[in-house]
């Protein structure tokens, strides 16, 4: 020990004199020397380039052991979601370990039920919507028929397109996807998602502000089977990309697209006027930039739209004349009209006129709708059966009884609602009295009610429910 201590004590005196001879032989330093830290350091595979461990990844064969790969870290998840594996391409999903010689009872079918059931529709919502969520999923399930992506713009973690791309490499048979609220989602997730599940069907995004015309163009493009298409407040999607979907998906059967400031009257042309390919059943548009000539077209190529819905739109009285005089909408059996000034009494009458199958009318706040208009209307119905009318502040009370007694289309009628239409005809101080006394529930008021009762009991002896 003695020597050891005149050995150190010599040496640092060396060191310090400039005296210390370079040594003759290189010192071997052995694992001994070195911190567990620097041996976990120079021993890692995350040492290794990006790309040497993908080529390493992408020699593992079955889902279980990339499972297991995929549990060793983040960037390994990560990796394996951009994988596509050659036997799971449109393979659907198999009961693993099947005995044939067992007789499954009821509970382990109805289990066995659930869990397909749970594995074809997926949700992702709020903080579990992010892109490790995905790629785990599109890893560990291995098939997905519809897929929900719900963010949230103020939380932490966001779903990106690299949480798409491992959607498209996961789920290849996908058919149904919905994105809401994600506004770090571009063209290039929506691109991937294109090239990757060519059997889409169903499209659905909301408030996506980062796509454009170039990603709806690229489904379009790869996923001829689109039957639904929803844009809502998608704010650069425009005309260019609706004509590309018009041209490509002659299967499209219902479309809607509400708070789309860039389309206007050529998109909506590129997407409906396409004699022999349009097939559009429902239509849904709400406050777009179209015109008279928007309506016109639907009146002209919707030969097969039994449902739509208008709302918010700044078109005037000769649209709505024009889209019923154009003959075309015979099989539509349901309108709803909000908020559009253009719907006049006369329009209203060309309506009724113009589609003969019409069976379901809901119209609020239209308030250029006066009791004129109204009883034209009733008078022209053929077909009608349930008429809504909320928030029309010209139409008064008089004016409904007036138009449900004269109208003999209305004894077939199920059901009339009229809200919030206190006019200044002579039948507002009726209509107020009679909520007043209704709330009331005074003797004059079960008297008021009596005679309105037996008044739409003659008129339509059908109704089961009404309320004004």
């Amino acid at each position: 020990m003695a020597n050891i201590v005149i050995c150190k004590r010599l040496a640092r005196c060396l060191i310090d004199d400039n005296t210390l001879c370079p040594p003759k032989k290189r010192c071997r330093v052995g694992s001994a020397c070195l911190s567990d830290r620097e041996i976990q350091s120079r021993a890692s595979i995350d040492a290794l380039p990006d790309e040497c461990i993908q080529k390493i990844l992408e020699r593992l064969a079955g889902r279980r052991e990339r499972c297991i790969s995929a549990c060793v870290s983040r960037p390994w998840l990560l990796l394996l979601s951009t994988i596509l594996s050659e036997g799971d391409c449109f393979a659907p999903f198999v009961k693993p370990h099947l005995d044939l010689n067992e007789h499954p009872t009821g509970a382990e079918s109805l289990s066995w039920s659930r869990d397909k059931s749970e594995l074809r529709r997926r949700n992702f919502e709020g903080e579990t919507a992010t892109d490790v969520g995905l790629a785990a999923a599109a890893i560990g399930a291995g098939w997905c028929e519809e897929l929900l992506i719900r963010g949230s713009e103020t939380g932490s973690r966001r779903v990106t397109d690299a949480g798409l791309v491992a959607i498209a490499r996961g789920f290849p048979s996908l058919r149904v996807l919905s994105l809401y609220d994600c506004p770090f989602v571009t063209d290039e997730g929506l691109t991937q998602i294109a090239n990757g599940c060519p059997l889409l069907e169903e499209l659905s995004l909301v408030r996506c502000a980062q796509i454009s015309d170039f990603g709806v163009a690229a489904i379009a493009r790869c996923c001829p089977k689109l039957s639904k298409l929803a844009l809502n407040s998608c704010q650069r999607v425009g005309d260019h990309g609706l004509r590309i979907v018009g041209g490509a998906c002659p299967g499209l059967t219902s479309i809607s697209i509400l708070d789309c400031p860039l389309v206007g009257d050529q998109g909506m042309a590129g997407l409906l006027a396409t004699p022999d390919r349009s097939n559009v059943k429902k239509l849904k548009l709400q406050n777009l930039n179209i015109s008279e000539a928007s309506l016109t077209i639907i009146g002209i190529y919707g030969k097969y739209v039994d449902e739509l819905i208008l709302s918010g739109l700044n078109v005037t009285e000769r649209g709505f004349w024009a889209m019923a005089s154009a003959a075309g909408l015979k099989m539509l059996t349901s309108l709803t009209v909000v908020s559009c000034t253009g719907l006049t009494d006369l329009s209203l009458e060309a309506v009724a006129q113009g589609f003969p199958l019409l069976k379901s009318v809901r119209i609020r706040r239209c308030l250029n709708l006066s009791d004129a208009g109204l009883k034209a209307f009733t008078l022209a119905a053929c077909s009608l059966k349930n008429l809504q009318i909320e928030g029309c502040r010209r139409l008064s009370l008089r004016g409904v009884l007036n138009a449900n007694s004269v109208s003999k289309n209305l004894k077939h009628q199920r059901a009339f609602f009229v809200v919030g239409c206190m006019g200044s005809s002579p039948g507002f101080q009726f209509n107020r009295l009679l909520r007043k006394n209704y709330s009331a529930r005074g003797q004059q008021s079960a008297q008021l009610m009596r005679h309105v009762r037996c008044h739409f009991s003659l008129s339509s002896p059908r109704l089961d429910s009404w309320a004004l």
